[in-house]
């Protein structure tokens, strides 16, 4: 068996099916489109099942004692787990910036506008919340240079994905990478193979072509850049338990800038914080876009609103973590730490890859700290390694904290 799970990657870890309802976690994870592994055991017995945007590609034994659940990506899940699926280039993560999209008011137009007098390079990840559809703006120095939606790469697409952010709700998260990776990540390239190990790739390697090459291991991804030897690669490139190679079949040229402003207007502001009924904001409890207060279904998601006065508190807690405004998930943060719902662990998790706000990404530390398992052993160590120094050690000292609790 393969060593790849551990502490370190587990929202959930041998937890006794009665202290948990696991179809319950499973809700929540479907919610938010998760990527990893369900791990059953019973008297010795181990059974792993892929979750896959949120959807357990398998169906699972109720026979079990103990339950686990492993995040990782979904390229990493194809290898493990032997799917048809071709795996497809992920974008390197490691370096995010914040942008204060309070500050500018939600402003479309002073978005662009901040990002090109911080002469970005680098990309914009938009998950759009009603069809959890992902695209992506590139850019160069602060000009926009393409975009990429469903599976398309070229500048035309950048269109539909300003339109995407006019009219849907949408979470934009922003990253800096090197102008040489951003170059790969514009060029055409073909998959070849997936190897384990680093030796195996000689086997693969012609003189004369050029190479990417993805490090894929279970949280983490690497790059590297080949051309007769590797003129860039990652600092986590070695870790990798697979290697994934494609060939460079076309560069681009030269970075034709596009003028995102010729899409946008002054007054263009994302969907989420639109409000043309007075001072009371309602959202669709499901996807987060404005909705009337009388309304009985989500006009944008079809949400029967209904459901969500009859489920439990504390699943419209879970639920609630997705809210746009800021102060309310703050206080949704706050009061699962005040129940130590272990529950929330996946949904934090997931919730500190998004936060951009370093003050939501504090009060997440305080309540892992206040939940206290096993669970959120691993969440506590990602934030410890956080770009924003105030986040990393207060994650630091809070993990020292409940891991002498625990005696680790």
């Amino acid at each position: 068996m393969k060593t790849w799970k551990s502490k370190e990657i587990a929202v959930y870890y041998e937890v006794h099916r009665e202290l948990t309802n696991l179809e319950k976690v499973l809700e929540v994870l479907k919610f938010h489109r998760f990527n990893g592994v369900l791990e059953l055991k019973s008297f010795g017995d181990v059974k792993e099942y892929p979750i896959i945007d949120g959807k357990l590609e398998r169906d699972y034994d109720g026979d079990f004692d103990i339950f686990s659940v492993y995040k990782t990506n979904k390229n990493f899940l194809i290898h493990y787990f032997y799917l048809e699926d071709e795996p497809n280039v992920l974008y390197y993560q490691q370096e995010p910036v914040w942008v204060n999209l309070e500050s500018i008011n939600m402003n479309l137009y002073e978005l662009f506008r901040k990002l090109q007098n911080m002469s970005l390079t680098g990309f914009l990840k938009i998950e759009n919340r009603v069809t959890f559809e992902k695209s992506f703006i590139f850019m160069y120095l602060g000009d926009v240079v393409a975009g990429k939606k469903y599976n398309h790469l070229t500048p035309t697409v950048i269109l539909d994905v300003v339109k995407e952010l006019k009219d849907y709700p949408c979470n934009i998260n922003t990253y800096s990478v090197p102008e040489e990776l951003l170059v790969f990540y514009l060029a055409k390239l073909r998959y070849i193979t997936t190897v384990q190990g680093l030796d195996h790739l000689e086997d693969f390697l012609s003189k004369g072509e050029m190479y990417y090459i993805q490090s894929i291991n279970p949280s983490d991804v690497g790059f590297a850049i080949f051309d007769g030897g590797f003129n860039l690669k990652s600092d986590n490139f070695e870790k990798g338990m697979y290697y994934e190679l494609y060939q460079v079949v076309k560069l681009p040229e030269n970075l034709q800038t596009i003028d995102i402003f010729n899409y946008i207007s002054a007054d263009d502001s994302l969907k989420t914080l639109k409000n043309h009924e007075g001072s009371i904001i309602y959202f669709c409890p499901a996807c987060w876009s404005v909705i009337g207060k009388d309304d009985k279904f989500c006009p944008n998601c079809g949400f029967d609103l209904s459901e969500f006065h009859n489920m439990d508190y504390e699943y419209k807690l879970l639920l609630s973590l997705e809210h746009p405004v800021k102060e309310w998930r703050k206080n949704v943060v706050y009061t699962i730490g005040l129940k130590k719902l272990e529950e929330a662990v996946p949904y934090l998790d997931i919730m500190a890859d998004k936060e951009q706000d370093p003050f939501v990404l504090l009060e997440i530390v305080e309540t892992l700290g206040k939940i206290g398992t096993m669970s959120v052993v691993p969440v506590l160590r990602k934030l410890s390694e956080h770009k924003y120094v105030l986040v990393r050690n207060k994650a630091r000292f809070i993990l020292d904290r409940v891991l002498k609790m625990l005696n680790r």
